[in-house]
């Protein structure tokens, strides 16, 4: 039950603010809303008004992270986000596959995994993070990429679909 009140109001929190510009205060008076049912969140976390939010008792915030445009976010698996995190437009996070049932996805069961961004981290506009993918700290995942798996190596380039090692970041 409580997870369709919270369907309810992230609705109800995206209608409210949906019409309001997106400037640096108001932005931060969405995330303050969204915080509110957040399992965990940080200070200053700015959300933009056409961003998608859900399953928010699953999801832990860090501080100054900012979600931009067109992003959608499904985190009933467990979403992990660090500090000073930067999602570009249209990415799309999603902690749940469908499987393989009866000759069809439509009917199998959702298969959940944590997924987890580390401090630091920028993921570029149009990337696909799925279940139970990590992005490294102070990473980049290149535009239009697509995460799949879990790397460990800090400060790199991952790019591609799907997404590798590209570049060392490191000065």
């Amino acid at each position: 039950m409580t997870h369709k009140i919270l369907l309810i109001y992230t609705w109800f929190v995206r209608s409210l603010l949906f019409f309001a510009p997106d400037q640096p205060n108001i932005m931060r008076i969405r995330g303050w809303l969204y915080s509110l049912a957040m399992e965990d969140c940080g200070f200053d976390f700015q959300v933009a008004h056409s961003a998608t939010l859900l399953s928010l008792e699953k999801l832990n915030v860090g501080d100054n992270v900012y979600i931009a445009n067109n992003t959608s976010i499904f985190s009933n698996g467990g979403l992990t986000i660090e500090d000073g995190v930067l999602i570009a437009p249209g990415c799309v996070i999603s902690t749940s596959n469908h499987t393989l049932e009866k000759g069809g996805f439509r009917f199998g069961k959702r298969e959940e995994k944590p997924v987890f961004i580390g401090a630091g981290s920028w993921v570029a506009a149009n990337c696909t993070i799925v279940a139970g993918a990590r992005l490294p700290k102070q990473s980049m995942l290149a535009a239009n990429s697509c995460l799949t798996r879990q790397f460990y190596k800090d400060c790199y380039m991952y790019a591609g679909v799907p997404a590798n090692e590209v570049k060392n970041l490191g000065r």
